[in-house]
């Protein structure tokens, strides 16, 4: 008897009224932003139809096969799981979740991610994996992704076939990575539509990076008003010319001490903004009718510095 008063206690401690505790129900939503929660909740009784879950601001570092897996995974559209300690995902994490269209997993200490973990979810159409942990930038399979974020993330590698396996991708986010050089040949299969943000990376002042941009300029897959700013042997940031034989002399006039204080808020939002309204415009085009609402959302952490926290609604 005392062992199934326990069992039935535990049970209602988990999910008060179809909804998780500590968490806040609407007929299409779940909302649990920094609950304290140490682990993804039991979605399993739930009496809504939850099309966005918020699980934003939680110390939850692990995500593992069975915790997105329930009745009405098939409802969610929307996964936040922004600055959540979050340093470990199964490879299968998400394979229940077959309409699933935005991800967010920002501002996290991921190191790793999985190559196929949005293989399966052929709904996808937006992730956001900015300030994390990746030397190398991840290589996704995707064939339904337009928006890919990964702004911040200490990357400093790009390999050749990085973006094979994304053939509807149109927005890339690099900004305020470590990425000193970049083989062009990795943009070459994108279509007109592609756009890529790569500023605030220390660019090496060289010819490959001259070629790099030359043709990312004549693809139209950079936006040209942006003056790009490589760094020199004497790590000054000065303004990328159109000759290799500019960085034989520093010219003082470009000259831009290097600095690391500036509002990255402002310009994620910025730049995500301008990436959502070329996606608006081009998505009038193309046979998927997508279209994207630019909201901003904010999950107050103390360590949470450089968060891209932003809704792009279908």
């Amino acid at each position: 008897m005392i062992v199934l008063l326990i069992l039935i206690l535990e049970v209602v401690t988990i999910v008060q009224g179809g909804c998780p505790i500590r968490c806040t129900c609407t007929q299409n939503s779940i909302t649990c932003v920094q609950s304290s929660l140490e682990y993804v909740p039991y979605f399993e009784s739930l009496d809504n139809n939850p099309v966005i879950i918020d699980l934003s601001g939680n110390p939850i570092t692990l995500i593992d096969i069975d915790d997105f897996s329930f009745d009405k995974s098939d409802q969610v559209k929307e996964i936040y799981l922004n600055s959540t300690s979050l340093s470990i995902i199964d490879d299968h994490a998400f394979d229940e979740l077959e309409n699933l269209q935005e991800l967010y997993l920002s501002d996290n200490l991921l190191h790793y991610f999985p190559e196929e973990i949005i293989r399966s979810n052929e709904n996808m159409v937006l992730l956001d994996l900015s300030s994390n942990y990746f030397a190398e930038m991840p290589k996704i399979q995707s064939k339904s992704l337009e928006v890919l974020a990964i702004a911040n993330s200490r990357i400093e590698r790009i390999g050749d076939d990085a973006l094979d396996a994304l053939p509807n991708l149109r927005i890339l986010l690099l900004q305020q990575n470590n990425l000193k050089s970049v083989n062009p040949v990795i943009f070459s299969g994108m279509n007109n539509l592609f756009f890529v943000g790569l500023a605030h990376n220390p660019w090496l002042c060289d010819c490959k990076t001259v070629e790099l941009f030359e043709f990312l300029i004549s693809k139209r897959f950079v936006d040209v008003t942006e003056p790009v700013r490589c760094q020199n042997e004497k790590k000054i940031f000065v303004e990328l010319g159109g000759k290799c034989a500019d960085f034989n002399v520093t010219k003082p006039s470009n000259e831009i001490i290097v600095t690391t204080e500036f509002d990255n808020d402002f310009y994620y939002a910025l730049m995500l903004f301008v990436a959502i309204i070329t996606s608006l415009v081009l998505g009038a085009t193309c046979g998927t009718c997508i279209t994207y609402k630019f909201l901003t959302r904010s999950v107050k952490m103390s360590e949470s510095k450089n968060a891209l926290l932003y809704d792009l609604r279908v």
